[in-house]
């Protein structure tokens, strides 16, 4: 099977300061790929390297394809991306901020009625169905949240970059979006996540485990989740417990 995305060597520096160096993967059809490191890691960056967002060195490949090489409008039609932040300062209604994710396929903001439910569709399935007619700006973070991966969705492109998605959620939201992401990947569409939580990438067929600017691990959760790489990242001892669903839960040893 052919890699969908590949990377290459890649590094990034914000001025003198590096920020990541060195990078290589791929990620191949229908996987969830979570992206592990602590904070300042370079989790987010990566993400923004994907997307052209942040100058780099290196190779993206973006189906055997030159990211570089490739127009916005191109890529907007491969890749869907939410953001940790979020700020529409227009007074937009949920329903209207969740369809623009159809402007990757459409220079024109009207929609047809097959559209418009297939947006309702999504909405239904994250549980904010009943949002639609409330103003963006008046949602909560969590909400917000939730609102902008459905625009991701509605926009239709195969893969999907969310960083941090389940920051702001509530523990059923959590697991309910966890859920979303694994059914997504088997209606064929990839994932690449950022998360703070090793117990959240249970999801994942690949985790990349970031340290000092570079990939530190890499593989399934079996390869990468061990006490000596949480050791190594995040500077704690702990003690590995298996939960119910196929996660694992790290807890610091007292």
């Amino acid at each position: 099977m052919q890699a969908i995305v590949e990377v290459c060597d890649l590094s990034v520096m914000y001025g003198r300061k590096k920020i990541l160096e060195g990078i290589n993967f791929s990620v191949f059809p229908h996987e969830v790929v979570s992206i592990l490191g602590k904070n300042g890691s370079g989790k987010s960056t990566l993400l923004k390297a994907l997307l052209k967002i942040v100058p780099y060195t290196g190779r993206i490949m973006l189906h055997a394809q030159d990211i570089k090489k490739l127009s916005a409008k191109t890529m907007s039609r491969y890749i869907a991306y939410v953001a940790q932040s979020h700020f529409i300062p227009f007074e937009f209604r949920v329903i209207e901020v969740v369809v623009m994710g159809m402007f990757a396929r459409s220079s024109i903001f009207a929609y047809p009625k097959k559209d418009i439910e297939n947006a309702q569709k999504y909405m239904e399935r994250l549980g904010i169905l009943e949002l639609s007619e409330t103003l963006f700006s008046r949602l909560s973070g969590g909400q917000k949240q939730l609102s902008l991966i459905c625009r991701a969705l509605v926009q239709g492109s195969k893969i999907i970059v969310l960083d941090e998605p389940i920051n702001g959620l509530d523990l059923g939201n959590q697991h309910r979006l966890l859920a979303l992401i694994k059914e997504l990947s088997t209606e064929g569409i990839t994932i690449i996540q950022t998360t703070h939580y090793p117990e959240h990438t249970y999801i994942s067929d690949k985790i990349i485990l970031l340290k000092d600017a570079q990939i530190y691990a890499a593989g399934n959760e079996e390869e990468v989740l061990s006490t000596q790489n949480i050791k190594a990242v995040y500077g704690i001892d702990s003690i590995k417990v298996a939960l119910p669903n196929k996660a694992s839960y790290f807890c610091p040893k007292v």
